[in-house]
């Protein structure tokens, strides 16, 4: 039977990271893993209420001495 333990990551200081969808759900853990690893963190997202107050969270819960980038992607539908 396969051992199916977690990976210890080592702090990863000098890495950028961007999440997608990282304002919710596996996104927003993904996204606070990073940062607590010491990354720093673009989070691309469509609503920038949301995403400002998940990136303020994040920052908060990790302690992260980075700022936490945020990144908003708007879909503008109306140019296709």
């Amino acid at each position: 039977m396969p051992n199916h333990k977690a990976q210890v990551l080592a702090p990863q200081p000098d890495r950028v990271a961007i999440v997608t969808g990282g304002t919710d759900g596996i996104g927003y853990s993904t996204a606070k893993h990073l940062a607590r690893l010491g990354m720093h963190v673009i989070i691309a997202g469509n609503n920038a209420g949301k995403a400002q107050d998940v990136v303020r969270q994040i920052q908060e819960e990790t302690l992260n001495d980075k700022e936490t980038s945020l990144t908003i992607l708007t879909p503008k539908f109306h140019s296709l």
